[in-house]
């Protein structure tokens, strides 16, 4: 094999050592729960280790599939080296950091945001381990928001600290957390298997994309991903234990996987990703769009296979709960009603309630309105765009444009969602000259804000990140780049 250049060789390291340090805190972190030991210790040694091993095994493959833009660009670009090293090193410590607290919750200091200490009691995984459980008790409704409340009865050592929001998603991804509920009933041990699969899974795929896309978008997609890694939707995601960036990944894969013909996989990763967050299915139409008959056909008899299993394993009547009960909640709002005074909602159905608490009479009805409108919006962008035959760069920008747009028809489209734009940065932007600035603008907004005020002020400070989070994709369909 022969040698990498060293810009691809120290891009290797910094890829290898973000995905391998947080694999060896997902092994560390479950060994010590398995032998009921504090964690702390194994876990930050593991960080390290897994680290260096990862590192040692795959540098020199890994280098070798780097696209040949990255040669040369230390020595052309000094400074920007400089604060490459600064950010990848930074990148790293950070993975480290957020590793060691999914793993052991006691250390408040390695959390996402220490000095809001709330954000660290919230998490998004425990209504997907409930419903798994409420599925494993037999109940139907697993959807009943009175069921995730604080003291309710549970089996599940360490998940009652953790309860409050409800399950959201279709049955059949709560087919996941019944199974995790039928081998253990320890809830810390569940969440750092799905801290490892959801961590170490979407920066897999997202370096997946960049070796498939290679030439100028890839070596930039890779550059720039100490900056996603370091950024605040990306750990708050990790921290949550939210679904969002697995499903992102998985439906992101999909297209990689039909795009190489190796069409069950990649039709049973789409599918998967869209029964479960649904707005992935806006990819089904630009695979219409582009007459890929046989990519649909498998992606849709996966969907149905998904939908059969799950009405096995929960039982019909899970089935018939979601169509007759939950779907008419959410149709509604009152699914998401816990979320309405929540302002850092990107999705347009949030304005509603910024409006509100900016003192215009505004409430459900306007917020399902301007739902149902961005639906049709999207769905038109997405017929006009797959229609555009275009290179791997360009499907690959059309793939995420399109995710990041179908993502803010959700009722609730938190901080979180805005990794896909942050994504969608990477791999469509050309950043030289002043574009660098509006990348690094852009970026800022992205990172959200602690609360500052009232309702109104923190109404006003969420629109610049929700303006980006709307701007970036719908320029991105119309160009090759971002930024240039």
């Amino acid at each position: 094999m022969v040698d990498a250049s060293k810009e691809r060789s120290v891009v290797a390291v910094v890829c290898l050592a973000l995905i391998g340090s947080m694999a060896g805190a997902t092994l560390a972190g479950m060994l010590a729960q398995l032998a009921h030991v504090v964690p702390f210790v194994p876990v930050a040694l593991a960080t390290v280790l897994g680290g260096g091993v990862a590192c040692v095994v795959g540098r020199r493959r890994l280098a070798a599939r780097l696209p040949d833009e990255l040669d040369g660009w230390f020595a052309r670009r000094k400074i920007a080296h400089l604060v490459w090293m600064f950010a990848a090193v930074c990148a790293v410590v950070n993975t480290a950091r957020i590793s060691i607290f999914a793993m052991d919750p006691t250390r408040s200091w390695a959390s996402a945001f220490p000095p809001v200490p709330e954000s660290a009691k919230h998490q998004c995984l425990p209504a997907y381990v409930r419903a798994g459980e409420l599925a494993a008790w037999g109940r139907a409704d697993i959807w009943r928001q009175d069921r995730f409340q604080q003291g309710e009865a549970t089996d599940l050592t360490g998940l009652p600290a953790y309860l409050g929001d409800p399950y959201e998603y279709p049955p059949p991804f709560a087919m996941l957390p019944r199974a995790a509920v039928a081998m253990t009933h320890d809830y810390q041990l569940i969440r750092d298997a799905w801290f490892g699969l959801s961590a170490v899974g979407f920066l897999a795929i997202f370096v997946a994309l960049a070796l498939w896309v290679r030439g100028r978008a890839g070596a930039t997609a890779v550059l720039l991903l100490p900056v996603v890694a370091l950024s605040t939707p990306f750990v708050f995601t990790l921290q949550f234990g939210q679904a969002h960036a697995l499903i992102l990944g998985a439906a992101v894969l999909g297209m990689i996987q039909l795009a190489r013909d190796r069409t069950l996989s990649g039709a049973m990763l789409l599918a998967f990703a869209t029964v479960t967050k649904l707005f992935p299915g806006f990819l089904l139409v630009f695979l219409a769009v582009r007459r890929r008959w046989r990519d649909l056909a498998y992606t849709l008899a996966a969907l149905a296979a998904l939908v059969a299993l799950s009405a096995l394993v929960l039982g019909p009547a899970t089935l018939g709960a979601f169509v007759t009960e939950q779907l008419p909640r959410i149709a509604s709002g009152e699914a998401f009603a816990f979320t309405e005074q929540n302002f850092d909602n990107l999705s347009l159905y949030g304005i509603a309630f910024k409006l509100n608490a900016l003192g215009v009479d505004a409430g459900r009805p306007l917020a399902a309105n301007l739902a149902w409108v961005w639906t049709v919006i999207v769905l038109a962008l997405t017929i006009v765009a797959a229609r555009k035959p275009g290179d791997r760069t360009r499907d690959a920008i059309l793939w995420l444009a399109i995710l990041c747009l179908a993502t803010l028809r959700s009722p609730y489209a938190p901080l979180y969602t805005s990794l896909g734009t942050l994504w969608l940065f990477s791999i469509a932007t050309t950043p030289r000259g002043w574009n660098r600035g509006l990348v690094a603008f852009g970026w800022l907004l992205l990172m959200g804000f602690p609360p500052m005020g009232g309702p109104a002020i923190n109404a006003l400070l969420s629109v610049p990140g929700q303006l980006v989070t709307l701007i970036v994709p719908l320029v991105a369909l119309r160009s090759r780049s971002v930024a240039g």
